[in-house]
């Protein structure tokens, strides 16, 4: 094997350890993506959870927004201070994203992967558009790149 998809199978299975369940390291789950829209307190019909990595917590919506159908592909791209993980979406979800974003500032966006609350960036103005960007200083560009190869295996699931 290849020592690159070697290294880069490691990597994402070392860090998809760290936040959630494996990612195609030998064990089998239900695959998830979601974003939904998450709060600092509680509200009806909202879930509590914990950012992993992090002692934060949201109280997120049990609906999606969006999830792995909605999803085109994730990129990870170099940005001015930090990496930038970038998601292409598909027609309908860039509408529901951008209709949602406009109705909701000052929420957050809460990106679920198989149940993990990964990052919850507030939502400062309308996403309009087919492509969003999360940036986060909580992980590193290697972690960013792992986390866009597991989401782009779930999206093409």
């Amino acid at each position: 094997m290849n020592q690159t998809v070697v290294r880069l199978t490691i990597t994402v299975c070392f860090f998809w350890a760290l936040i959630g369940p494996g990612a195609d390291c030998g064990e089998t789950h239900a695959a998830a993506l979601s974003f939904r829209l998450a709060y600092d307190t509680d509200r009806p019909d909202t879930t509590k959870m914990q950012m992993k990595l992090s002692d934060e917590i949201f109280y997120v919506s049990n609906q999606a927004i969006l999830d792995q159908r909605d999803v085109s592909r994730s990129r990870v791209e170099h940005g001015i201070v930090r990496p930038l993980l970038i998601f292409t979406l598909k027609p309908d979800g860039s509408k529901r994203l951008s209709d949602t974003s406009a109705a909701h500032l000052g929420s957050h966006l809460a990106l679920i992967i198989d149940d993990v609350l990964v990052s919850a960036p507030m939502i400062r103005q309308r996403l309009d558009g087919n492509e969003f960007t999360i940036n986060t200083d909580r992980l590193s560009e290697i972690e960013l790149n792992a986390l866009a190869t597991r989401i782009n295996a779930l999206v093409e699931q």
